[in-house]
């Protein structure tokens, strides 16, 4: 029986607090709601009883919604925290992103806004604790000496996943490229065969495997064959119940470029699906890499964008925004004229710090732990380890009350500081579904209240003045 989610609301004006609290309560049977009115008896129910959504007002007549935002997150960085607040409180909100908010709703409320955001969280929040226990479950089946089959296996197909990208890492043409991928495959689920097909146009054609010729998206390739129109159109792979056969979409950028078709004596299940979009994932990155000879940039991406899969950030929405956050971090740098290597560092360490934001952290932790937990993964992967201090200074604040050390101006490196900047504006001026972002001058005023404390004051104005030209170019 799958257990309610606790949502607490803290709001000192009570017919409001009970108001929301009966309108969710009623709205689901999942729900369970409780109310407080101030903030002191609700940090006493949290600290017994920890919620997992928590509304709050930020001007509360005992606490600030600041510091129940802080308390929570030290009882448990899971709690999604939503911060009820007027406009003119706007800048306040702002600090509660910097202190790990969900996000914020703006006054006056509307159920829909409060709907939307809560279904939103609760998303987050069971990502989160799948993550953690998947991370846990490989973690402890690792350091288990009497570690069953099952476990065995889990272990070796994420080696398998590791030493796939180092052996096509190097590769430069398309040929070599299919047959190592070929060969790994077969090792990873141990199959009778394996069909690449590479689409062209609208065909797909065989490049690995017993000749079959071209086939049209929804054509049978042969009769033992199953029709491949549904995993392909829908851009995801398919188990074929039965038929002991599997496949798995090769795309990069939303482009579908092939198809890998699996049979073996077993059947198939999940585990070995998602191994395989993986796979797929990794071997799309370097074959696009090839084509467009674009070695460096493409063997990033692929490996970042593989984390992405492996931490279940599998939101479109949440996609989106990690890599506009990235584009813009890049933009800004050129902008700023920094050296190309710099600028490749940001744009990387934007996505990754997104990642290990998505996966979570245990109390008292900070960045630099929750990136163990992926270093058996991706330990000889040498630029990572590159980013590891940009990454670990982004939660640093300009005036020194920020965290993991507490670095203060100049120490906090720039690539850290840019990317502090353009996360906190995309925050604030994008529309979600539950509430409008800010418009942009009101951004940059927020912003301009909060230089000197959290940001430099001279790059708060040069993104500013990038920000105008980037949009008028953009739009």
């Amino acid at each position: 029986m799958q257990r309610k989610m606790r949502v607490l609301i803290i709001d000192d004006n009570k017919d409001l607090a009970n108001s929301l609290k009966d309108a969710l309560n009623n709205y689901s049977s999942d729900y369970e709601c409780l109310a407080f009115y101030d903030g002191s008896s609700a940090m006493n129910y949290i600290s017994n009883s920890p919620p997992d959504i928590v509304f709050t007002d930020i001007i509360l007549p005992d606490i600030s919604g600041l510091t129940i935002l802080k308390n929570i997150k030290e009882i448990d960085n899971d709690i999604q925290v939503i911060v009820m607040t007027a406009y003119a409180s706007l800048s306040t909100s702002i600090e509660a992103l910097q202190y790990g908010a969900f996000d914020y709703i703006p006054k006056p409320l509307h159920i829909n806004q409060i709907m939307n955001a809560l279904k939103s969280a609760i998303n987050k929040r069971n990502s989160l604790l799948e993550n953690k226990k998947i991370i846990a479950d490989i973690i402890n089946k690792k350091e288990k000496s009497s570690e069953s089959e099952e476990s065995r296996k889990v272990i070796e197909r994420l080696i398998i996943l590791k030493q796939f990208q180092k052996k096509i890492s190097k590769i430069d043409d398309v040929e070599t490229l299919f047959k190592i991928s070929y060969l790994e495959f077969s090792k990873i689920f141990l199959t009778q065969f394996i069909y690449f097909f590479v689409r062209e146009d609208n065909f797909f054609k065989e490049i690995v495997g017993p000749p079959v010729g071209e086939f049209k998206i929804g054509e049978k390739v042969d009769p033992k064959l199953p029709i491949f129109f549904v995993p392909v159109k829908n851009n995801i792979g398919c188990i074929f119940a039965g038929s002991k056969s599997m496949t798995s979409v090769m795309s990069y950028e939303n482009d579908i470029l092939g198809v890998v078709y699996l049979k073996r004596e077993n059947d198939f299940v999940d585990t070995d699906l998602e191994i395989a979009e993986v796979l797929s994932f990794v071997l799309s990155n370097k074959y696009s890499e090839i084509k467009l000879n674009k070695k460096l940039k493409s063997t990033r991406f692929g490996i970042i964008y593989t984390m992405l899969t492996l931490t279940g950030l599998s939101d479109s929405f949440q996609k989106k925004l990690i890599e506009k956050k990235s584009k813009y971090c890049e933009d800004f740098s050129s902008f700023l004229k920094l050296e190309e290597e710099n600028v490749e560092k940001i744009k990387y360490s934007s996505v990754l710090f997104d990642i290990i934001q998505s996966l979570g952290k245990d109390k008292k932790s900070n960045s630099k732990e929750v990136s163990e937990k992926f270093k058996n993964v991706f330990e000889d992967i040498e630029f990572l380890k590159e980013l590891e201090p940009i990454i670990n200074s982004i939660s640093e604040n300009y005036d020194g009350s920020g965290s993991p050390k507490r670095l203060k101006g100049d120490q906090i490196p720039l690539q850290s500081q840019i990317i502090k900047l353009v996360h906190t504006y995309l925050l604030l001026t994008e529309n979600k579904n539950y509430r409008d972002g800010v418009g942009k001058n009101d951004a940059f005023e927020n912003l301009r209240k909060l230089a000197d404390r959290y940001f430099k004051k001279d790059l708060v104005e040069k993104f500013i003045r990038f920000v105008g030209e980037y949009e008028s170019t953009n739009n």
